[in-house]
């Protein structure tokens, strides 16, 4: 295992075809021509062996950082999604209080704002009006498509997909293709876990 300069904490190591050296993913590094360096220590950092996998040991290798990797990954998607899911909840309360209070503090703010001015700032942060342009809201969609299909054509949306089932179907039955389509052929493909 390799050390971090800064706090001495092991770091992985991974095989290059001879020594070991330090995972490069832990560190911040600057090519310039055929050199490597460290940006944080600048430390100059040979070029590794060109990786073949040709060996019981390396394609294990191979396979163990990729899992590794992936594992990392995961866990980060993992922290993102709990960190998103807090701030949505964060956010969802703020709109709540700020819902909850809005009625009684609407006069106070009112009198509050000095002449001629339309925010004001407290300590505990900046509150104010301002003007909301108008806006449409659609209550009965199948309504208004409806309507608006006989009546005003440009406001509606019309999508088209096409369904590769119905294609694969045909190429099965008949061995017909539509123009722009390709069968890809069954084949054996190798899977990594």
């Amino acid at each position: 295992m390799g050390t971090r300069n800064a706090d001495r904490t092991p770091t992985p190591r991974y095989f290059t075809g001879g020594d070991e050296v330090k995972d490069p993913i832990d560190r911040d590094l600057i090519t310039i021509g055929n050199l490597t360096v460290d940006a944080d220590t600048g430390e100059i950092i040979e070029q590794p062996m060109a990786f073949l996998i040709d060996s019981r040991d390396k394609l294990s290798w191979w396979l163990g950082k990729m899992r590794q990797l992936r594992a990392l990954a995961e866990s980060e998607i993992a922290l993102s999604e709990r960190a998103k899911a807090r701030a949505v909840a964060l956010s969802n309360a703020a709109n709540r209080l700020e819902d909850h209070y809005r009625e009684e503090a609407e006069p106070l703010v009112s009198a509050l704002l000095p002449a001629g001015r339309r925010s004001i700032i407290l300590d505990g942060g900046e509150v104010g009006f301002r003007t909301l342009p108008g806006s449409i809201q659609v209550r009965d969609e199948a309504t208004a498509l409806a309507w608006c299909k006989e009546h005003l054509p440009e406001a509606v949306k019309v999508v088209e997909n096409l369904l590769k089932t119905p294609i694969a179907k045909l190429a099965k039955e008949s061995g017909t293709l539509p123009p722009g389509v390709e069968q890809i052929g069954p084949g054996e493909k190798m899977w990594v876990r």
